[in-house]
């Protein structure tokens, strides 16, 4: 799965659903939470994704 250009990981691990997030770069930013469903899996990410896209945005205004 794509968002922002970043690529969402969903895997099954044996206490839930836990997701990786693949940068541009690709370099691997993986979770440290397990959830109960794909959809909290993936709505994780994302806000991930927005903190770390935010952050580098305004390093770069600064």
């Amino acid at each position: 799965m794509d968002y922002k250009g970043w690529e969402i990981l969903i895997r099954e691990e044996w206490n839930g659903i836990a997701v990786d997030c693949i940068d541009p770069n690709g370099r691997v930013h993986p979770s440290c939470f397990c959830f109960a469903n794909e959809e909290a899996a993936v709505d994780h990410a994302r806000d991930c994704i927005d903190s770390k896209v935010r952050v580098v945005a305004e390093a770069i205004a600064s």
